[in-house]
């Protein structure tokens, strides 16, 4: 792969609009395969003499090392809540199967799949790196954002990063107000209750958006004499807000715990890549062993204060360069899946071309 092809193949919405064309069983249009749900019937253990019964669930929607993908023919839904709901509503549904249904916890055991999702493709963002820590002081994967920075994108809604792809606002979780006790972290396959799913964003927060759209820092130069801005939109990057986008406190924090792993093994690679370095030019230039230990102790970093030190937010990146270390593609669509899911994309599509609606 040429450095141009890396550098097409680390932007997430490019990869996204590459995936092959399937159609839409209730729009009635083709779209990329990452902005459509696979929906498939299972047939369900039924009595031996009873009419045997098949229930609509979604397929790939786990990472394919959790759970491959179910057998048979499928048909695919926009990735939209509103259009999964379509299918009950329109009876769309029973193209499937004449003996299939769909049961009520449909939408939100999807919604809390594709929430999974994220939180699987930071396992494995984790274990790669892990695996190659090479090179992390010259292409970063993740990092936080400091307090001055967090301060400067909030009063000028730019971010401070060429390459950037997400900015996950996550802030650690308060204890229980009754027990005294921090939620623990949970990664289950099945949805919450429903006295829990959402009970902290709708009493708590219930005007935070779920994702707001971001300019960056990144400039491009187009050598025409064409006005580009008319006809490109100015790349943006989605920041998320973990409170909305994991209603859920326990999934909310596996979320904090992922991010806070791979910020430990991003620190661990540095170091000791820096560690490495200095130490084979101490070795090259001077012969005593006392300082040579020395200036390894002195690569320790210094404390951080005020607006230096780390913030809640999280910044995602990706370009050709940290492409060669790990692929974080897959974890800034699992994201963006989240968010079209919700609505975002859908249902603010601009009103000179039409948007996206559903036919009658």
């Amino acid at each position: 792969m040429s450095a141009e092809e890396r550098d097409y193949w680390a932007n997430p919405y490019l990869r996204m609009l590459s995936t092959p064309l399937r159609h839409c069983l209730v729009s009635k249009r083709y779209l990329p395969k990452a902005f459509l749900l696979r929906m498939v019937p299972v047939r369900l253990p039924t009595p031996l003499l009873g009419k045997p019964t098949q229930i609509l669930v979604g397929d790939e929607l786990e990472h394919p090392s959790v759970k491959t993908r179910k057998p048979g023919t499928g048909h695919y839904v926009t990735c939209w809540r509103t259009a999964v709901e379509q299918l009950n509503q329109r009876g769309y549904y029973k193209r499937f199967s004449s003996n299939v249904v769909m049961h009520s916890w449909l939408t939100r055991q999807i919604g809390h799949l594709l929430r999974v999702r994220v939180l699987q493709e930071l396992h494995v963002l984790e274990r790669v790196i892990r695996r190659n820590p090479s090179g992390s002081n010259s292409a970063t994967l993740l990092r936080r954002l400091t307090r001055a920075e967090w301060k400067q994108l909030k009063s000028s809604g730019v971010v401070p990063c060429d390459n950037a792809v997400a900015v996950l606002v996550v802030p650690p979780l308060n204890k229980d107000p009754k027990t005294k006790i921090r939620p623990g972290p949970s990664v289950a396959t099945t949805p919450p209750p429903l006295k829990e799913d959402g009970e902290e964003m709708e009493s708590i927060h219930p005007a935070l958006p779920l994702s707001v759209m971001l300019q960056t820092s990144a400039k491009e130069n187009h050598e025409s004499s064409i006005d580009i801005p008319y006809l490109l939109p100015s790349p943006k990057v989605p920041l998320y807000n973990a409170i909305s986008l994991f209603p859920w406190r326990s999934q909310r924090a596996a979320l904090h715990v992922a991010l806070q792993r791979i910020l430990k093994v991003e620190r661990g690679a540095r170091f000791g890549e820096r560690s490495r370095k200095l130490a084979r030019k101490s070795y090259s230039s001077a012969p005593d062993s006392t300082s040579k230990m020395n200036d390894i102790s002195s690569n320790k970093r210094a404390w951080t204060r005020g607006d230096n030190k780390g913030s809640h937010a999280f910044l995602l990146c990706s370009d050709a360069k940290s492409l060669m270390r790990a692929d974080t593609v897959p974890l800034a669509i699992a994201l963006w899946r989240v968010r079209i899911w919700e609505g975002a994309g859908w249902e603010d599509s601009g009103t000179t071309t039409g948007g996206w609606t559903l036919s009658s």
